[in-house]
């Protein structure tokens, strides 16, 4: 140890000024420290630049009217009772800590059983501490951990921060402060501070019950979190798979709270930017408030503010000024493992105490809780809590999900029995939900009737997400899972629910040559609101007043005088319920979609002239809107069917009826709407009640629907199919326009556009070519008579278009041929050749897969030659294997039947053909003869589809002549040569039959027949071939066209021989 006064010796008058300022400076000791004696046994200020290593008890103590700063370490280990640094309350001064705190012990968990994880308790020491303030009064002076400062706790029953007695000025810790072992806290308040509160950095506390950060002592200024405050009781938040089989029991204990508040706090609570956070990783709330163990109530003033917007978040945090809570981080409860719940921030009073937060929450990120197979509350208040107003601003996120088979529930907000919120202001997203099996999603939940007031300018939504990754991959049985979006049926009062569009921010300037400000942002764009899931109202004389987006749940507006009002283009999708009747309906500008399967009643409805009513009839239920008084449809209103599911053949329903009905435009304007396309609509007043409206639905005619021949062969059957199905039906009946008809239409149907034909026969038209250029290259070598390999690989491209009787389709095709042949008899060339192919066909409509077709084929063949006179003939067979999966895409609804099935095919071709020297060049007519036949095995389709299909077998027979004239020229000698050549010629299908597909949906003995399209039977031949070689080898490489009217064919092949 050394000491040091630092004075001035330049002059007599400053001797002073130095005694003042002196400091003893502590390098390396392993003795403790007291500033009351840090100066030859006299008090004085200290700084700890070295480290401080004591065995027990106390590294640093702070017992005089003296500053004391660390930027060194002190360190203890194994020593229970220990405390880093104490600072006694009494004297005055100020406590600066750059360096290092450690107090630690020498113990690892071991792993007896040799599996993933350790075993044996966090820790073994206990009642350690970091920093310690503790004394019969007070500590005056500020504490100061910054940024650079590392705090280390290992112990049970355990401090990081501990002030135990009170503070008067501010604590600052930005420091990285962890702490391990059983029912510890990293930085607890019990005493009360006087001042500001400022936690940075990170602070980790990790063991069962141990907590982040506990204020049970009133803070006098604000407690602001600008870092991040963690806890788990988890050995491990990452082990998946069969390291998570392996966890034990003391690998997965329940951590404590992350921020415990249950003292006053004047100034109010912030998280205050992006990077903060606020998270537990169990089931303890993160972010707890309670009366529990408080004298009295606990009442969180609001925070006095900030001017203006943060330009790096586009925030204008002076929203939040006043409020009592404020979140501008992450406050984030995750249960991580199955069977654990998850609370982000809990609110909870006593019986006689009460939480009392200033003017509310203030919330502009982040509020989330996540929980597997188990419950998720966002917010939770339960006892005595007062919190008038919740903002969700922009930006905000207050988010619920539970994962879940086994009934868990997500909800965001919940206002317990006896909590008492006034308003909830919503201008981004509140959500909950479940995702998996089954379940309840609630996004909005007041059980102490004391909510009167939502204001909706985003979305508020209650979800559920079907989700087959579970031990049963069991499909879903109706009516087990529950979305609700608002639960205000507790309300004894009348309850207000507001949706409209964000205003338009104030201007920042950049846009407004004037500078004013308080002009709107041009540029900014107003998001949709919505309300997703039902809506449940209480026994008061409710309101909803949805002026713009859109509410999609069901709603029951209890007792009481309720009035929904619908304007700004703005639309309201679901059941209506009122107890009483007592409702009055008011649609001006929107849409009113009634999906009640039953009748709802009501006092009145008016309907604008620009509302439309919306009545959903599903099969036998149909919803029926009766009014006690009046329904009036103003001169421009409209009313419009939506189906459910498919009505059959149609019929009458009765959807209005009033005590008075008044209709101020004609019955054909008011139904001058979308209808479901199936079905032609009308509208009358009832012969039997003048106040009463019908709707009479008839289905069309397939010429009235518009099909084409094939199609309306179909339909029917096809009818019948979607009729008996599940969720297509619904899909179907819910199309309204022509196009999305036949877009959905064309996708019932197999495939009957002879496709597998013509692209078998593309590759045959491989094997038959290969032959040819094989061939025509022996002819041109003039090489000697051997025996040679050769091999090919061809590529082809299709394009059919679509005709008046079915859909077009184009394709596209690789494949290898090889061969082996030599002199015979008369012919140059004899031999046999294999091909391997594969296919892709994709219809132009449509959403279907590509129709897979692999082809393996075998061949023989012979070529001749007489003075210039040529001839060749070609006789080959194989088998393809085609797989089509048939999607059926219409809306949400998305299934895909899948089949495979064989074909078999044969075929035979002869050319015959002149080589004309004309000395310079050699032309060359030909003419050829071609044959091919194929048979499909018949299939029915699996998979998912609520309409496979069974196809019957077909066979397609082709057959063609062609003629043809080429000009080539050969250059080189007779050991190395090339010769390009040009040739044009016409084809015609003279003979032969295309398949006719018959088909039926599964279940059903009602088959239909769909005739392929017939293709032009002439076309134009080009093409071109470059041919060269030696003794010992040649290439080709050849290119053909076939192009007639609505289709064309490319292919192109490269063949090699190898002479030996």
């Amino acid at each position: 140890m050394r000491k040091g006064l630092l004075f001035s010796a330049a002059a007599a008058p400053l001797l002073l000024s130095a005694a003042a300022h002196a400091q003893t400076v502590i390098e390396d000791t392993n003795q403790p420290v007291r500033t009351s004696t840090a100066n030859n046994g006299q008090p004085d200020d200290v700084e700890v630049t070295g480290t401080v290593e004591v065995d027990s008890g106390t590294g640093v103590t702070l017992d005089s009217d003296n500053d004391l700063e660390i930027s060194g370490a002190v360190l203890i280990e194994d020593a229970d009772g220990a405390v880093g640094v104490l600072l006694q309350g009494g004297n005055t001064g100020t406590f600066t800590l750059t360096g290092d705190i450690e107090v630690s012990e020498n113990y690892e968990p071991d792993n007896p059983d040799d599996d993933f994880d350790l075993d044996g308790p966090f820790a073994q020491g206990s009642n350690r501490t970091g920093i310690l303030v503790e004394g019969p009064e007070a500590f005056e002076g500020d504490i100061v951990v910054t940024g650079g400062a590392n705090i280390r706790v290992e112990g049970n029953e355990s401090y990081g921060v501990r002030v135990a007695s009170g503070v008067d000025g501010d604590i600052n810790l930005v420091s990285n402060l962890s702490i391990i072992g059983t029912d510890s806290t990293a930085v607890a308040f019990e005493g009360p501070v006087s001042g500001d509160v400022l936690v940075g950095g990170t602070v980790r506390g990790v063991g069962e019950n141990t907590q982040g950060m506990n204020v049970s002592g009133d803070i006098g200024g604000a407690l602001t979190v600008s870092g991040v405050i963690s806890t788990t009781g988890f050995r491990t938040v990452n082990a998946f798979g069969d390291a998570l089989n392996q966890l034990d029991e003391d690998d997965l204990l329940n951590g404590g709270s992350a921020l415990t508040v249950s003292a006053g706090i004047a100034d109010g609570i912030r998280v205050a930017n992006a990077g903060a956070g606020v998270i537990s990783q169990s089931s303890s709330p993160a972010f707890l408030i309670t009366t529990e163990g408080a004298s009295g109530d606990v009442v969180i003033g609001g925070f006095p503010g900030v001017d203006g917007d943060d330009d790096d978040d586009e925030i204008d945090e002076s929203d939040a000024n006043g409020f009592g809570l404020i979140n501008f981080g992450d406050i984030t409860g995750d249960g991580v493992y199955e069977g654990y719940d998850a609370i982000a921030l809990q609110l909870s009073g006593g019986e006689t105490l009460m939480v009392d937060i200033e003017k509310g929450l203030y919330n502009a990120n982040r509020i989330f809780a996540s929980a597997s197979e188990g419950d998720a509350h966002a917010i939770i208040m339960d006892g005595n809590v007062s919190l008038p107003l919740i903002f969700n601003d922009n930006g905000g996120l207050i988010r619920a999900t539970s994962t879940t088979e086994n009934g868990g529930r997500a909800q965001a907000i919940t206002i317990g029995a006896g909590g008492n919120v006034n308003t909830i202001n919503n201008d981004s997203a509140i959500l909950a939900e479940v995702i998996g099996e089954d379940g309840t999603a609630i996004a909005i939940m007041d059980e102490s009737g004391s909510l009167t007031e939502i204001n909706n300018t985003s979305s508020i939504v209650a979800r559920f997400t079907s989700s087959t990754d579970d031990s049963n991959d069991e499909e879903i049985p109706p009516g087990e899972f529950e979305t609700v979006a608002i639960d205000l049926s507790n309300a004894t009062d009348g309850v207000t629910i507001n949706q409209e569009l964000q205003v338009a921010p104030p201007d920042s300037g950049d846009n407004d040559d004037d500078g004013d400000t308080e002009e709107p942002d041009p540029d900014f764009v107003a998001p949709t609101p919505a309300i997703v899931g039902d809506v449940r109202l209480g026994s008061g004389d409710d309101l909803v007043n949805i002026q713009a987006g859109t509410l999609d749940g069901d709603i029951d507006f209890g007792d009481g005088a309720d009035q929904l009002t619908v304007d700004g283009g703005a639309s309201v999708l679901g059941s209506l319920s009122d107890t009483d009747g007592d409702l009055v309906i008011q649609v001006n500008d929107g849409l009113l979609q009634l999906e009640n399967p039953s009748v709802v009643t009501v006092r009145d409805a008016t309907f604008g002239e620009e509302g439309t009513l919306r009545l959903l009839l599903d099969g036998e239920s149909v919803a029926r809107l009766e009014a006690q008084g009046v329904v009036r449809f103003e001169d421009g209103a409209a009313i419009a069917a939506s189906l459910a599911s498919l009505v059959g053949d149609g019929g009458s329903f009765e959807i209005v009826s009033a005590s008075d009905l008044q209709i101020e435009g004609s019955l054909e304007q008011l139904s001058q709407t979308e209808t479901p396309y199936l079905y032609n609509s009308s509208l009358q007043v009832s012969e039997n009640n003048p106040n009463s409206l019908v709707l009479t639905l008839n289905r069309k005619t397939a010429q009235e629907l518009g099909l084409n021949a094939n199609e309306a062969k179909a339909y029917d059957a096809a009818f019948d199919a979607l009729s008996a199905g599940g969720g297509i039906n619904g899909a179907f009946a819910g199309i309204t326009t022509e196009e999305g008809f036949f877009d959905a239409y064309e996708q019932l149907l197999p495939d009957f556009s002879s496709a597998t034909l013509q692209f078998v026969m593309n590759n045959v038209n491989g094997a038959t070519g290969a032959v040819g250029n094989r061939l025509d290259v022996a002819r041109l070598s003039r090489e000697a008579r051997t025996t040679g390999v050769w091999a090919q690989e061809f590529g082809t491209f299709s394009d059919r278009e679509s005709t008046n009787i079915g859909g077009g389709y184009r394709g596209h095709g690789f494949g290898f041929a090889a061969g082996v042949d030599r002199p015979f008899g008369p012919f140059y060339a004899a031999g046999a050749n294999m091909v391997i192919s594969t296919n892709e066909i994709e219809q132009i409509n449509g959403v279907d897969e590509p129709l897979d077709v692999q082809t393996l084929g075998f061949g023989l063949y012979a070529g001749g030659a007489r003075g210039g006179l040529t001839y060749d003939v070609y006789m080959g067979g194989g088998v393809s294997r085609f797989e089509s999966e048939r999607r059926i895409l219409i809306g949400a609804f998305d299934q895909t039947a899948r089949a495979d099935w064989t074909g078999y095919h044969y075929s035979g071709s002869a050319r015959l053909g002149y080589d004309w020297d004309l000395g310079w060049a050699m032309l060359r007519p030909l003419v050829s003869l071609d044959y091919l036949s194929l048979s499909e095995e018949g299939y029915t389709e699996s998979g998912l589809s609520d309409v496979n299909l069974t196809v019957e077998e077909r066979d397609s027979d082709m057959a063609s002549a062609t003629a043809s004239l080429a000009l080539a020229r050969r250059f080189g000698t007779d050991d190395s040569w090339w010769a390009p050549q040009l040739r044009v010629g016409v084809r015609n299908e003279f003979g032969g039959s295309l398949a006719v597909t018959q088909a039926s949906f599964v279940d059903f003995n009602d088959p239909f027949l769909l005739a392929a399209p017939e293709l032009p039977s002439t076309s134009a031949i080009i093409g071109f071939l470059i041919t060269g070689g030696s003794q010992y080898s040649s290439f080709g490489f050849n290119y053909d066209a076939d192009v007639r009217d609505g289709f064309i064919r490319h292919s192109a092949r490269i063949v090699v021989r190898l002479a030996f």
